[in-house]
């Protein structure tokens, strides 16, 4: 999200650290305070990834590992201090991405030739106690944590969308109001448009609530509306046109409890509408819950231990139109961790971790747990809604397998990071009962130039 940065306060020499990118992040058009500027940046990613058994053995394999390689080289012109307190910002960001050696073949969202992820302009200006802004073009978008709105930024391509935004902020509030459709990765250049199947919009609003609750605390609320039209949805029980609507509530914050400090992050969510399929019209209603609870010890290496629980309903009937198969729509790429073969659909699942940070640019983090069909009727799918095992009814269990992960993460300076991560699932019954049960293994070493 690097149109949040702000870098006007580059403008008053001493705020200066003297760092080298600071030249590039401040460009003033001509010697005044309040003279337009120019910011440049851009990210370098190289990725290798080695996986065997993909989708636990089923379809093509890679037996060597590939390389995805990634540009995103962004400029904006800021133009502040217009009368009234107006400002002005154009924002543009390629992407470049590549996928090579890879014996499967390119994923959709792996190979991108030379096209726009981001072209939008915005204005900004005070309105009561707080800014009100505008904004519209092409942008890559997030919001709370990522559950049903994100960048897919792990994998390499991520997600923007065109449309429009109107943003109310203020020290207590923050309201977002949002038509958009997700633009669809073509891989030829300069080739990306938006999707002619799929159109979202909705409120998303956050209010801190610091002032609220008793001090110590530091929390905030999510409370938001989506709508989500999809002329192409595919699930277990067939395919059709899909109207939902989308209502959720998140509470997250942490307090400083005993020698650590606790940290929550509980959201729910309801879904409703219609769903015309080849079974007939008929109606939805999908539900999910998904909690983080965390502890950080005010100890050496700040261990924190933290546990994920997510309950996401699953169709209850394969031959009846209605539908009740929780859609995220728009989540997170990587959801689970490096390795996320399972997405938020029709699932039951716990993810503990343990967190170690030995310095504050190294850290460890260890993580694992069990996943299970919530409905025994449904699939198991992808994190984009991909089908990864149908449920024909040949098999009643549910238990899908269990995950493992390892990922270690340097920063050694500001604009450079490295990770190195190792993960396995294990295929539980279900998967056993129907079709190839391999463990899937995957290796993952990652470095990012980022300025």
């Amino acid at each position: 999200m690097r149109q949040l940065e702000d870098y006007r306060y580059l403008g008053d020499p001493q705020q200066r650290s003297g760092e080298w990118w600071e030249h590039l992040k401040y460009i003033r058009l001509w010697p005044s305070p309040s003279a337009p500027f120019l910011t440049l940046g851009g990210e370098i990613r190289v990725r290798y990834e080695w996986i065997d058994n993909t989708d636990f053995g089923s379809g093509p394999q890679d037996n060597g590992g590939y390389l995805l390689t990634r540009y995103l080289p962004y400029a904006s012109l800021t133009i502040p201090g217009l009368p009234g307190g107006w400002d002005f910002l154009a924002f543009g960001q390629l992407v470049i991405a590549s996928n090579d050696y890879d014996q499967r073949g390119a994923g959709p969202i792996d190979e991108d030739g030379i096209d726009m992820l981001q072209a939008f302009a915005r204005v900004r200006f005070p309105l009561g106690d707080g800014q009100l802004s505008v904004q519209g073009g092409r942008q890559v978008i997030s919001f709370g944590s990522e559950r049903v709105i994100g960048t897919r930024y792990g994998p390499n391509v991520p997600l923007s969308f065109d449309g429009g935004i109107i943003e109310w902020k203020d020290t207590r509030w923050d309201i977002h109001v949002f038509f958009l459709q997700p633009v669809q990765v073509a891989p030829d250049p300069l080739d990306n448009e938006s999707s002619g199947n799929q159109q979202f919009w909705g409120v998303y609003s956050t209010r801190r609530l610091d002032n609220v609750l008793s001090t110590g605390f530091s929390t905030g609320l999510d409370a938001y509306y989506l709508g989500y039209y999809d002329n192409d949805a595919v699930y277990n029980s067939g395919s059709g046109t899909e109207l939902r609507h989308t209502l959720g509530v998140r509470l997250y914050g942490d307090k400083a409890i005993g020698r650590g400090t606790v940290d929550w992050n509980y959201e729910g969510i309801v879904q409703f509408g219609r769903f015309d399929s080849n079974l007939g019209t008929g109606s939805i209603f999908a539900w999910s819950v998904g909690t983080e609870s965390g502890y950080t010890f005010d100890a050496p290496w700040k261990p924190r231990a933290s546990l994920r629980a997510n309950i996401v309903s699953g169709d209850n009937d394969a031959s009846s139109p209605n539908l009740q198969t929780f859609n995220p729509m728009f989540p997170k790429g990587k959801y689970f961790g490096e390795l996320t073969p399972i997405g938020p659909y029709n699932l039951i699942n716990l993810l503990g971790a343990i967190g170690l940070r030995f310095t504050d640019s190294l850290t460890l983090t260890l993580q694992g747990g069990p996943y299970w069909r919530y409905s025994t009727q449904d699939a198991v799918y992808g994190v984009g809604g991909n089908i990864v095992r149908a449920s024909d009814g040949s098999s009643n269990a549910r238990f899908i397998g269990t995950q493992f992960e390892c990922v270690a993460e340097w920063s050694p300076r500001r604009e450079l990071s490295f990770l190195v991560s190792y993960s396995q699932f294990v295929p539980g019954t279900f998967i056993e009962e129907t079709g190839p049960a391999e463990t899937i293994h995957f290796v993952a070493v990652e470095a990012v130039f980022q300025f």
